[in-house]
């Protein structure tokens, strides 16, 4: 999958979509790191955690510095708002437990509402460590 992103040109075109789109949030750190806690999220949609990750990560950390973000923030973020189990297919560990017990542990929609429960708070957490960042220089 890496080498047919690089094949069709997906890392150079996240890389050229990127920069304007986190310009939009005006140096508000909050509003940076909503919206690319939500790039993450709705990149997770359609790559595996093996491809955003990485993918994101070599994007968005050399960004950092122009939108007054220090690149450990940026990592924790995609981390954080790469860890989806929304759909089955998004979490090789959710479809180990689940294809170990036979599918009797537990349904999808069942864990769809832990995932949902999960991106909330995790992006609650993020909100709400901004100001020990500021404090440890690592935000404006």
């Amino acid at each position: 999958m890496p080498a047919m992103i690089q094949h069709i040109g997906a890392d150079a075109q996240v890389a050229e979509a990127l920069p304007p789109a986190l310009t939009l949030t005006q140096g508000s750190p909050v509003r940076t790191l909503m919206l690319l806690f939500v790039i993450v999220t709705a990149a997770r949609f359609v790559l595996s955690e093996w491809v955003a990750v990485p993918l994101l990560t070599a994007t968005v950390v050399p960004l950092a510095p122009s939108v007054g973000l220090h690149p450990w923030v940026v990592m924790f973020v995609v981390l954080s708002a790469a860890n989806l189990w929304s759909m089955p297919y998004q979490f090789a560990s959710y479809l180990a437990f689940w294809n170990g017990s036979g599918g009797y542990l537990f349904a999808h929609d069942q864990v769809r509402v832990f995932s949902v429960a999960y991106v909330l708070l995790s992006l609650c957490g993020l909100l709400v460590s901004i100001p020990l960042w500021r404090l440890l220089g690592l935000l404006p």
